[in-house]
């Protein structure tokens, strides 16, 4: 989602919005680590204590990107996401360590194919779910929410950029699909109805 945002809130290119949230990978990669090893020290503390550090990591970014202006935001937030990098790190795999420690090993495949299946879903649902708030809030598509429009703002009118804007997306809006009978019918000039 900061991806996002840098990219067309702020306007910046793919590059500069990758180096960005870079601290948040760099810090899990960092935590997940060791975290693997600490796991049966601390239990489920760990974890708990990764998922804190998430949320005040995430939080405090988002603070932060609402109160500094956009010429700062990269390196304002990336104290921010290294924090919340360093309790995802906390969390990935102690929480598999867990899952998978009390299985019998008759059952390990089943458990860990079991485990990756809903890792996986998860991260389907939750890719599609976030980015579509995300543009939902941008507001409905062809309008800008009251700010400047055009690839130079930052902000382009929805309609020029969402996926939603393809089959169904128009679909839903009455308005034709490029792709469909009447869009083609639409892009030689011909009546849509006849």
């Amino acid at each position: 989602m900061f991806a996002l945002f840098f990219q067309i809130g702020l306007g910046w290119t793919p590059l500069q919005s990758g180096l960005a949230v870079t601290p948040f990978a760099l810090g899990s990669a960092v935590s997940s680590a060791t975290a693997g090893r600490l796991i049966d020290r601390f239990g489920r503390r760990l974890t708990v204590l990764g998922l804190v550090g998430v949320l005040v990591g995430i939080g405090a970014a988002a603070l932060i990107l609402w109160r500094v202006p956009p010429s700062s935001a990269g390196w304002a937030v990336a104290p921010a996401l290294l924090i919340g990098g360093l309790g995802g790190g906390l969390v990935i795999s102690p929480n598999i360590t867990m899952t998978l420690r009390c299985v019998p090993v008759r059952m390990a495949g089943a458990a860990g194919a079991a485990l990756q299946t809903g890792q996986r879903v998860g991260a389907a649902v939750g890719t599609a779910t976030l980015p579509g708030l995300f543009y939902l809030v941008l507001g409905p598509p062809g309008t800008t929410t009251g700010r400047p429009s055009g690839p130079r703002s930052g902000r382009r009118p929805s309609g020029w950029w969402c996926p939603g804007d393809r089959g169904a997306g128009a679909a839903a809006r009455g308005t034709p699909d490029p792709r469909g009978a009447r869009g083609r019918a639409a892009r030689r000039g011909a009546p849509l109805m006849r």
